[in-house]
């Protein structure tokens, strides 16, 4: 974390996030921001200050999580895997990247929107047996889309 902002009493993230990045040089970086900050206005300031972002999308984001989702689905994605063993777990991470944004409606509307990462993590833990499983969706994304 290279910087905080103390969110103003009666406001939230959306709102102090700007500020933040007003703050900030950022020319050059690349930002990322949870879900609550998956704004166009945010991406669009990003862009503004030369930097390229990568906004995770949830449920705040109805249409586009869902529209992101199906893209998933019916896409094609370049894809790759890493396995990694850990003393007390097994992880193992897959990311997958799309470049065709033809399934998100308004994705002109999005600053330097190139594409769409899904980042899908799967733990077994041996000591239980029990595996968990979890998948992120970081959309938009600005700058070079590349392999992950």
């Amino acid at each position: 974390m290279l910087a905080q902002r103390k969110v103003d009493e009666k406001s939230n993230e959306i709102t102090a996030i700007p500020k933040l990045l007003n703050a900030l040089e950022l020319a050059g970086t690349v930002v990322t921001v949870d879900a609550m900050g998956c704004q166009r206005e945010i991406a669009s300031l990003i862009v503004e200050k030369k930097a390229d972002y990568v906004l995770a999308v949830k449920g705040n984001q109805g249409l586009l999580a869902e529209q992101v989702r199906e893209s998933f689905l019916l896409l094609n994605s370049m894809r790759s895997a890493k396995n990694r063993l850990r003393p007390r777990r097994v992880e193992q991470r897959r990311c997958s990247v799309i470049a065709d944004l033809s399934m998100v409606d308004k994705a002109a509307e999005w600053a330097s929107l190139k594409g769409l990462v899904r980042i899908e993590s799967e733990r077994y833990h041996k000591a239980t047996g029990k595996t968990e499983r979890e998948s992120v969706i970081t959309s938009p994304a600005s700058g070079p889309m590349r392999p992950c």
